[in-house]
């Protein structure tokens, strides 16, 4: 088996799917990432292999996915990037939705997105010995996934399964046409300024980019000025200890991932923190984390004040390329006193801990 082939457009399906075939017998619990990063392919073109059979090619109509989702009851969300995965279980809730890009809020989770980046969608079965899954799944014109959503024990499936019989598209090829070259890659990250959604998939967007999409969802003050000269680079072994003790202390916080179509942010406490291998895992009952720790440089201490000249800290965890990763930071409504504690915890680890040269 070739494990590397190198496929053109046209490519054939046929023998795409025969490879991952072979190549999920040779490697068991292999993910479709993975895989379709050693079969030189996009994700979307990979799963596109099982239309007709466990896979469905769904139409891209917003209107009704958004009208549906709160309908079918508790899901899990996923987004992730090259080097975490945000997970949260919730019900969705559409906020708002529009051309330009919606928000969904579950119980849990803020999340936005941009529609106009999403050019295909599947409906996915996915047998296994212990259970099947069932999720809904929006790929950009690269073929890479921008978000997932999966049912669990507590969604009304049949209520999914009319969706995805409303939403089946006349083509079930198995042939998943992309934009390439280039592909795109961390680099390309969103902004959710509407206003710059057509330079977004185009130049490299820098962080403050982060902190729109945040203003927006009420994450932070729409009110912030960034000092720069108070940001600390801190390594990688650092995290564990301090995210120890804002768990210890029960602090609300949010989570930030992002990708360039979708930024989702889990707000509440932290529990349960472990270290697999390369990966440090928040994994809690609603909310799940993971970032991969060999890809994290460290992280970053960015100082910002309000208007108030009230002082937040917020934690940047970024790659060799100095990329943001994931953030972190404490809720906007939290009182003064959380602030504080929060503040005081990261000076610690600050004054205490290795800095990055």
């Amino acid at each position: 088996m070739n494990l590397n082939p190198i496929y053109t457009d046209p490519y054939s399906p046929q023998a795409l799917k025969q490879e991952w075939t072979e190549l999920c017998l040779a490697i068991p619990r292999l993910r479709i990432r993975e895989a379709a990063a050693t079969l030189n392919v996009s994700e979307a073109e990979l799963l596109a292999t099982g239309c007709g059979s466990t896979v469905t090619r769904l139409n891209l109509d917003w209107p009704e996915i958004f009208k549906a989702l709160p309908t079918i009851g508790t899901v899990m969300a996923l987004t992730r990037n090259d080097f975490a995965v945000h997970e949260t279980t919730g019900l969705y809730t559409v906020i708002h939705h529009s051309d330009e890009g919606c928000r969904v809020k579950s119980d849990a989770a803020n999340l936005q997105l941009l529609p106009q980046v999403i050019h295909a969608a599947f409906g996915v079965m996915e047998p296994s010995l212990n259970e099947t899954r069932f999720s809904l799944q929006f790929f950009a014109a690269d073929g890479s996934a921008i978000h997932k959503i999966y049912m669990t024990a507590d969604s009304d499936l049949s209520r999914y399964h009319a969706l995805v019989k409303q939403l089946t598209s006349a083509d079930q090829s198995q042939h998943q046409t992309i934009d390439s070259p280039p592909r795109f890659t961390r680099f390309n990250i969103a902004t959710f300024n509407s206003r710059c959604v057509t330079q977004t998939m185009h130049r490299h967007r820098d962080s403050e980019d982060f902190y729109t999409g945040l203003m927006t969802m009420g994450i932070v003050s729409n009110q912030v000025e960034t000092d720069t000269s108070t940001l600390d680079f801190l390594t990688p072994d650092l995290l564990e200890p301090l995210l120890n003790k804002i768990a210890a202390q029960g602090l609300s916080i949010s989570i930030c991932v992002r990708n360039f179509g979708c930024i989702q942010v889990y707000q509440g406490p932290i529990h349960n923190i472990r270290i697999t291998g390369p990966w440090f895992n928040i994994l809690d009952e609603h909310f799940s984390l993971h970032l991969n720790t060999e890809a994290m440089s460290g992280f970053r201490v960015k100082t910002q004040s309000t208007d108030e000249k009230q002082v937040l800290k917020i934690l940047e965890f970024v790659d060799a390329n100095h990329q943001i990763i994931a953030l972190m930071l404490l809720n906007a409504d939290q009182e003064t006193g959380s602030m504080n504690l929060w503040n005081d915890l990261i000076s610690e680890e600050v004054s205490g801990g290795s800095r990055l040269r």
